[in-house]
């Protein structure tokens, strides 16, 4: 009788465990808003993150959560003078060879860990992630970012970009930092045009990246204006995706080489003294 107690126990704290494992399951896959229905539509930084998230779940696991700013409500771009608040680049020297990581991540492994340490933004489409064959896109709406009409990263933004360069730092890999805006004008004393302003944020979000330890010497910074949207502006929506800080990471072999040719070839120059005219 005595072993039979035992027996049925056992059976019970088994049980019990069970129970406990799937709501854990249950309650971190609630946590990551986890669709699955949506699946076939997610950025591939999403689905790493929703994939990460199952497995922590199936572990028992607790899932972390970090608070995610508001998004800005969309206005017409503000005139007021723009204090550039951005904090100065921490040295202008490239990082030494000693501090780059020894064995270069493949752009697969670079964007898995974009998506981990930005993770609550990827899952709500603030941050996407797309992988091409030779570089890595790495979007980040700018209501996440910016103020309309300012330059000025906001302190939650400050936030977002430390996470990114606590990735990018120590790697080798050349940096384009693009700033995109929409179309509804702005003519203010700071930015006569969209593209001081796209050129003014992309270098916000440079300086920010240097300072948390990325080389100046790897990045770039483009201001594109309204000229490269997505989609269409004639929707409050389609302008919001258009307003967009995009970061281009390439391939290490690409360091040092010009925006537009893999060449430095001194027989593509053009002769000083063009020959005379036959």
């Amino acid at each position: 009788m005595l072993d039979l107690d035992r027996h049925f126990a056992v059976h019970a704290a088994a049980l019990r465990l069970s129970a406990q494992r799937s709501e854990v399951i249950a309650r971190n896959l609630a946590n990551a808003d986890v669709v699955m229905y949506s699946i076939s539509s997610m950025n591939e930084g999403k689905y790493r993150v929703m994939a990460d998230s199952m497995a922590a779940a199936f572990r028992g696991e607790p899932m972390r959560q970090t608070p995610i700013a508001p998004k800005t409500d969309e206005g017409l771009p503000s005139t007021d003078l723009i204090a550039m608040q951005n904090p100065p680049l921490a040295g202008q020297n490239a990082t030494p060879p000693s501090l780059m990581k020894q064995n270069p991540a493949s752009l697969a492994d670079i964007g898995d860990e974009v998506a981990r340490a930005m993770a609550p933004l990827v899952l709500k489409d603030e941050v996407i992630i797309r992988k091409h064959q030779n570089w890595l896109e790495v979007e980040i709406k700018n209501d996440v970012l910016f103020p309309s009409g300012s330059a000025t990263l906001t302190p939650a933004a400050t936030g977002i970009v430390q996470r990114l360069s606590s990735v990018l730092t120590g790697l080798p890999n050349p940096i384009f930092v693009e700033g995109h805006t929409d179309n509804v004008p702005i003519a203010s004393t700071v930015f006569p045009s969209n593209w001081e302003l796209s050129a003014a944020r992309a270098s916000a979000v440079i300086r920010l990246l240097a300072s948390g330890g990325v080389s100046p010497n790897q990045m770039t910074a483009l201001g594109l204006g309204e000229y490269r949207p997505t989609q269409s502006n004639e929707t409050t929506e389609g302008r919001a995706a258009n307003r967009r800080v995009l970061l281009a990471i390439l391939q290490p072999e690409r360091m040092g080489q010009s925006l537009y040719s893999q060449s430095r070839d001194p027989s593509l120059e053009i002769p000083k003294a063009p020959p005379p005219k036959p």
